[in-house]
């Protein structure tokens, strides 16, 4: 497959942001977990940075499908920020993200984000993914502005995210299923994720939310809800692979329906829509309380070992 080769980012003067602004906003929060820099911050784009570490990667020691997409949709989400009204603020209703490579430790990941719409009540972005000047992933998100309720004061953030704007779940419950003792690589066992169940017909997954998984305006990230999904299907595809395969995911897509807060346990359960020779497509409904919040749904391509 030919190499998608782009132009080297070249930073506009008029619009660059000093970076250490992006470490104080999003300090405490998993986007400051994450480690990313923007760069640069206009009305019609915005570029960010991030090197790869270990906390990013899967246990094959690739960048996790969940880490990619927390990038691109942290950049998409200042770029979104940038071109809401003051006192608006906005929240990701859709993402859909693909990866044409791998990424590994030392790697450093260039993201632009360019609009493709921005409405009165929508906004739409593309956000492209570089290394070493050829692009390596695409990311699609559309965000949903939600405006001040009734000329009340404004937010703290514009990345905030109101709980009635999308409805309110109930109480948490205490889970009892144990979960199982299988390793997960550094980036999903940060966010502590757990698995409860893995058959070739089924996987199960277990995620509290607490403040590793927020982001300023302490909902849940978007990232966050895209790697929940991809590691409990992982799994699932896993399970299925033959002796001498691995995979990696190539595509996904979130729809996140109801909000994520600190306090709430969420459950996944992944089910497979095809599992082939060479791709597996699985679809995941994540669940508070038996309501469903989030439902994702990805593509794996199967790989024989060294390929």
């Amino acid at each position: 497959m030919p190499t998608i080769k782009v132009d080297p980012i070249v930073i506009n003067p008029d619009f660059a942001f000093d970076p250490e602004i992006t470490h104080k906003f999003t300090r405490n929060t998993f986007p400051g977990w994450l480690d990313f820099e923007v760069l640069e911050l206009g009305p019609d784009r915005c570029v960010g940075t991030l090197v790869v570490s270990e906390r990013h990667l899967h246990r094959v020691d690739n960048m996790h499908a969940g880490a990619w997409t927390a990038f691109a949709d942290s950049i998409a989400g200042w770029a979104t920020a940038r071109n809401v009204p003051v006192g608006w603020n906005f929240t990701t209703a859709e993402m859909k993200m693909n990866m044409f490579a791998l990424a590994k430790a030392g790697d450093e990941l260039i993201a632009l984000a360019e609009p493709l719409h921005i409405g009165r009540r929508t906004h739409t972005w593309e956000v492209r993914i570089i290394s070493d000047d050829r692009m390596v992933g695409n990311f699609l998100c559309t965000q949903v502005l939600l405006e001040p309720k009734n000329g009340g004061a404004p937010k703290v953030s514009t990345s905030e995210v109101p709980p009635e704007a999308v409805g309110v779940e109930g109480a948490e419950r205490t889970p009892e299923v144990p979960a199982l003792d299988i390793p997960q690589g550094p980036y999903a066992t940060h966010l502590g994720i757990e698995l409860l169940e893995v058959s070739p017909e089924r996987a199960v997954g277990r995620m509290a939310i607490d403040e590793r998984h927020l982001h300023s305006g302490k909902f849940m990230h978007g990232g966050v809800w895209a790697t929940f999904g991809d590691t409990v299907a992982g799994e699932g595809t896993i399970a299925n692979l033959r002796p001498g395969r691995v995979f990696s995911s190539v595509d996904l897509k979130v729809n996140v329906i109801g909000a994520g807060r600190a306090g709430m346990t969420l459950e996944a359960e992944a089910t497979p829509l095809h599992v082939g020779r060479r791709t597996q497509v699985w679809m995941v409904m994540i669940r508070c309380e038996g309501k469903v919040v989030a439902q994702f749904t990805n593509t794996q391509m199967v790989l024989d070992l060294g390929e």
